[in-house]
């Protein structure tokens, strides 16, 4: 399968991911851009409903740029969008709800990456999708008894911790077999290495982090995305239990200066605000060592500079090639699990690993490994 071809394929489902946004609800709002390109943030006035968490986009004759996603309402038409987009951004334009557009720009990111081979770990993930190599089986160290395992999950379970760094394991079974099981106690078994448990539906995230304790667990989403199981693992109760207090009194004096029109004093108050929450960040998901997040949002803030020692991607069966990069690059192992009809189906039948045919669940049961990357990306 060739880049060009995925790229194309991204590109086509992103022009109707366009089409059908421009159906949808759109409004004129008025931007304004507060601070300097390093600390600044878009203030936007318009009739757009919006809520927390969503995605601004503004209709050019291009296309669609996404601004940034929404902070706080100010008012009842007034927004603080935090902003993903550099630009300094002045007057009235068409403003839409765009978040979807975000999964095909990542995708595009990551193909076009490739495509350039200008660093060794591009090089290893281009060699193990589009070129045929011969893996050697893995050898299973210390392998521990699981007392809530069949003897299967067992073996899946030590296989993925005798992992090297830089090599992938690929599970595949039918639904009712226990893969969620799995995957939880590998997150919970892994010593002195933070693992992503992640997926491309909020659902199957939400079903293994479930299964941890929060204190060593934490879902990164907003939380109207997330089962209401979940309150305490809930990334931003974690931030608002570290510098809660700090974040509300800058809030309030942030709206205070807004209402004045006191841009300078809201910027100099914001950007000591994302000063306290980005440092808030850092500290939890440093300390936390699982993190549960879509593949799309393990790319964004407060993500998106982290790397993870194991990445367990869940509903493998289901995620195209292109969202299944955004995930090996973000780790340094990899456990991929997927569905299929039969319990010894091989991967040719899982859509992430279409490319990826030496690796299978044999007749034994044995999972196979493979060499995926070196080190995460820089």
């Amino acid at each position: 399968m060739e880049i060009e071809y995925l790229k194309k394929l991204v590109e086509e489902e992103r022009e109707i991911a366009i089409r059908e946004i421009l159906q949808n609800e759109k409004e004129v709002g008025e931007i304004k851009t507060i601070g300097e390109p390093e600390d600044h943030f878009y203030l936007i006035k318009t009739p757009l409903r919006l809520e927390r968490d969503d995605v601004v986009g503004l209709v050019i004759e291009e296309g669609i740029i996404n601004l940034g996603f929404v902070l706080r309402r100010y008012g009842k038409y007034t927004y603080l969008v935090y902003p993903t987009h550099d630009d300094y951004i002045e007057g009235d334009y068409l403003l839409v709800k765009s978040e979807s557009l975000i999964s095909y720009d990542l995708q595009l990111y990551i193909l076009n990456k490739l495509e350039e081979l200008e660093n060794p770990t591009i090089q290893e993930v281009n060699a193990l999708l589009f070129e045929d190599k011969t893996l050697p089986p893995l050898t299973v160290k210390s392998p521990k008894n699981y007392p809530h395992l069949d003897e299967f999950q067992k073996e899946v379970v030590n296989c993925a911790l005798s992992l090297s760094k830089g090599e992938l394991l690929l599970v595949v079974g039918p639904p009712g077999t226990g893969k969620t099981r799995v995957i939880s106690t590998i997150a919970n078994e892994v010593a002195n290495s933070r693992v992503l448990i992640t997926s491309h539906t909020n659902r199957a995230v939400d079903e293994a982090i479930e299964r941890l304790p929060p204190e060593s667990s934490v879902r990164v989403a907003s939380p109207s995305k997330v089962s209401n199981r979940l309150e305490k693992h809930l990334f931003e109760k974690k931030v608002y239990d570290t510098a809660g207090e700090d974040i509300r009194l800058l809030d309030a004096e942030i709206d205070k200066c807004l209402a004045k029109g006191d841009y300078s004093s809201a910027r100099e108050l914001y950007a000591e605000r994302k000063s306290i929450y980005e440092r808030a960040c850092k500290e939890i998901i440093s300390k936390t060592p699982v993190v549960g997040a879509t593949l799309i949002k393990s790319w964004l803030p407060p993500l998106s500079k982290f790397k993870f020692g194991l990445v367990l991607m869940d509903e493998a069966s289901q995620v195209t090639i292109p969202l299944a990069l955004l995930g090996l690059v973000k780790g340094e192992k990899y456990v991929l699990v997927g569905g299929s009809q039969a319990v010894t189906a091989r991967s040719e039948e899982c859509q992430v690993a279409r490319e990826l045919q030496r690796l299978q669940l044999p007749q034994s049961k044995v999972p196979s490994q493979g060499k995926v990357v070196e080190e995460a990306l820089p």
